[in-house]
């Protein structure tokens, strides 16, 4: 599943560093349409700087987006990066981790450094940067991950509004429109 990546332009871009590795996929959400989800990454030294795009059909802007990984592929035992704008219109990207049941609420095990979450034209962008031996679940570059990725779109009505602020509970990431996991993916330099 391996493929070039084109970075979105404006401010965004200027900010985001040429990246190493990319993966893409396409899946069908549930209220009819597709949802391409672009993963792209780079190395510097021990850390890793993460980019995921979602790209959902027009007129559905997506509300929050969210990356975790775990062995396993299961969302108990995992670390999280979630992105989304709160009800008071502060951007979050939160780390966070799930001990026992979704949603993830749990204190975060997860570092993450320089977290961006923007929204235009039908995609909504995520990246930041964390220590790959952070957490319960490292990253390395040889070995192979499971990597988890959801969100819902402004679509899905009964996903109710985001949390007030960055650091409400997110019962609202419970209900998505979209969800994949991705298999053997080396986050290789």
């Amino acid at each position: 599943m391996k493929s070039s990546l084109a970075l979105l332009a404006g401010a965004f871009a200027a900010v985001t560093p040429a990246f190493a590795g990319t993966d893409s996929m396409t899946i069908a959400d549930k209220i009819g349409g597709n949802v391409t989800i672009s993963t792209s990454w780079t190395w510097s030294g021990s850390d890793i700087s993460m980019k995921l795009d979602v790209t959902s059909k027009e007129n559905q802007d997506p509300m929050w987006v969210g990356i975790g990984w775990n062995p396993t592929g299961e969302m108990v035992g995992a670390d999280f990066v979630i992105g989304y704008i709160a009800g008071n219109g502060d951007v979050c990207v939160r780390p966070l981790y799930c001990a026992t049941k979704p949603p993830p609420n749990d204190k975060p095990m997860v570092q993450i450094s320089n977290g961006v979450f923007q929204k235009a034209n039908n995609v909504a962008s995520l990246s930041f940067t964390r220590p790959a031996q952070s957490g319960k679940n490292p990253i390395d570059a040889t070995t192979f991950m499971t990597t988890m990725y959801a969100g819902a779109t402004l679509g899905m009505a009964k996903s109710g509004p985001p949390p007030a602020n960055c650091t409400a509970n997110l019962t609202f990431a419970q209900v998505h429109d979209f969800y994949a996991t991705e298999k053997n993916i080396t986050f290789s330099a």
